[in-house]
């Protein structure tokens, strides 16, 4: 259970500087008094803007800020929760939300609202129940036979402490609404994927239809260049032993004795035309032209011969020269014809060492044009790119299938979650003793009428001699006795489940349209039953509800701020 200990608030409203503080679990049932305007309402505004930062009248929190001073609103309530103690500080100008555990100020979250979340998981009910069943204001309250089904259903399931479940059905529709989301984008990429990898196996057939077309025309070109090139090949093979065939060895020895014989020849040409001018001039002078004297005979004719003599040894010398000649020549002709031979094979060879390096270019030409190296590396980078993306898929298909499991599994937690499942077999159980108590409330407020609610939380009505009497019929009067008691009812099954424990009740201008006997009633019932509770009442009444009341409190306003004095 937890036990709101203390409540003080200042700037707020018509509250000043000056700080009220109010003992929330002191006494049984205390009533609150003043005139209209004077701050008793302010008591139970300043204790839920504490708790939940919002007003209960409806106006902005702007609005509730201290109108003189316009400024340092602030509120603190102190409670007990299974032996802790617990201070809630909000306010502001400044704004401030602090909640100190044990003296200990908790750090903050990373949203205001995650604190605020914290705070309602401590205080085990959320701001629109706290305000049907903690602190009613006739401003904010909506009696229970006004709400619809769905509001009924939500009141009943926080008495019982099942609104767990309502969270966790909430959290399971995020959850399930996250799940197909995620689903639905993986699906996405998943059909993405799928068409890239038909983009990729498309290129992919289109180089590999390319790389054969190529590697065919590379394929019949190549071997044609190779055939080329072998024949090529062959062909120098073959000069080359042709010239190695060939020498013209001692060539330059044959010219140069060649040369050496003209110039003999020369030289024997001369001589024997100087021998015949020497036999033609003794032949045809008597006399010597130099010296004038007679040439003898005897001298001329010694002279003719000896020069024939010589004449007929160089021709001797120069007939066994000719043959020589001769045979040089001979020899230097062969040599002639094995060197233009030679040059012949020098310059065919020439020839076809031009075609092999034509060719083999040729070759190169047409393996870097064919460019079948690159196109299978392009192939193999998209048929790597294939794999990995084919892995991706298979990967995003294995995740579908786990969110798939996964909604099954979150289907099946949401039906079991569902008004209709483990809730409605709760409610179903504590519906009898629900229905039970409102009557016994009714009774001992001398209202009596049999009212039931059924699982759908519709009421019927039965009472003697009144057929077809519905909640419309009723007095306010009468209806202000039926919602106070299952405002009761529900106080004391709550109490029972352990769901909302809360030690106050606070009713703000609630029991108006109960007359003097109906307020004594009710009170009797609530000294009775509600011992665990400490009842705040706010009512034009005073005086009435301080006869039957343990405690009191009055409210003034003194120089335009509201002051509290004790009755």
């Amino acid at each position: 259970m937890i036990v709101l200990k203390e409540l003080t608030y200042k700037n707020i409203m018509s509250v000043g500087n000056h700080p009220i503080k109010i003992r929330l679990d002191t006494e049984p049932t205390t009533v609150i008094g003043g005139r209209n305007g004077s701050g008793k309402s302010t008591i139970f505004l300043s204790l839920v803007y504490c708790l939940y930062g919002k007003v209960l009248n409806g106006m902005k929190i702007g609005q509730i800020i201290n109108t003189i001073n316009n400024k340092q609103l602030l509120t603190t309530v102190e409670f007990e929760r299974n032996g802790e103690e617990w201070r809630i500080e909000r306010g502001e100008k400044p704004s401030r939300f602090d909640i100190y555990r044990n003296g200990e100020k908790q750090a903050k979250r990373a949203k205001k609202a995650d604190d605020q979340k914290f705070l309602d998981m401590i205080l085990g009910v959320d701001f629109k129940t706290f305000v049907q069943l903690i602190v009613i204001n006739k401003e904010r309250y909506v009696p229970f036979m006004d709400m619809g089904a769905s509001e009924r259903r939500k009141i009943i399931e926080d008495t019982l402490g099942i609104s767990v479940f309502r969270y966790m059905n909430d959290i399971l529709k995020d959850e399930i609404a996250e799940n197909k989301r995620s689903y639905s984008n993986l699906e996405k990429e998943r059909t993405v994927k799928q068409t890239e990898l038909t983009g990729i196996q498309n290129i992919i057939k289109e180089l590999q239809s390319d790389l054969k077309i190529s590697e065919s025309q590379s394929e019949n070109r190549l071997n044609e260049l190779n055939g080329e090139l072998e024949s090529v090949e062959q062909k120098i093979s073959n000069v080359n032993n042709q010239l190695s065939n060939l020498s013209t060895d001692g060539w330059d020895k044959t010219k140069k004795r060649l040369n050496e014989l003209g110039k003999l020849s020369v030289q024997f040409e001369t001589k024997i035309s100087s021998s015949k001018k020497t036999i033609s001039f003794f032949k045809d002078n008597d006399k010597c032209p130099t010296c004038k004297q007679d040439l003898s005979k005897e001298l001329t004719d010694k002279i003719v011969d000896k020069e024939n003599s010589n004449i007929e040894e160089v021709n001797t010398t120069v007939k066994e020269m000719l043959s020589m000649v001769e045979e040089l020549s001979i020899k230097n002709k062969r040599f002639e014809e094995v060197s233009n031979q030679f040059n012949e094979l020098r310059s065919e060879l020439n020839t076809l060492s031009f075609q092999k390096s034509s060719t083999e270019k040729e070759i190169k030409r047409t393996l870097e044009t064919s460019n079948l190296a690159s196109k299978r590396e392009s192939v193999q980078t998209y048929r790597d790119a294939y794999d990995k993306e084919e892995q991706a898929l298979q990967a995003l298909t294995e995740s579908m299938d786990q969110l798939h499991e996964e909604q099954q599994s979150l289907e099946m937690m949401r039906e079991t979650l569902k008004d209709d499942g483990v809730k409605a077999f709760i409610v179903t159980e504590y519906l009898n003793v629900i229905n039970k108590k409102i009557n016994q409330y009714l009774n001992s407020m001398d209202f009596y009428l049999n009212i039931k609610l059924n699982e759908n939380f519709e009421e019927s009505f039965h009472s003697m001699n009144r057929e077809g009497l519905t909640y419309e019929n009723l007095s306010s009067g009468q209806k202000m006795r039926v919602n106070l008691a299952i405002t009761l009812a529900l106080l004391e099954v709550s109490s029972i489940r352990n769901g909302i424990s809360i030690n106050i009740l606070c009713l703000d201008e609630i029991t108006s349209p109960l007359d003097k006997e109906g307020c004594d009633s009710f009170m009797d019932l609530v000294s009775a039953l509600l011992k665990d509770k400490n009842v705040f009442i706010v009512d034009q009444r005073f005086e009435l509800f301080e006869d039957i009341c343990e405690a009191s409190l009055k409210f003034k306003i003194n120089e335009g701020f509201t002051e509290m004095i004790k009755a």
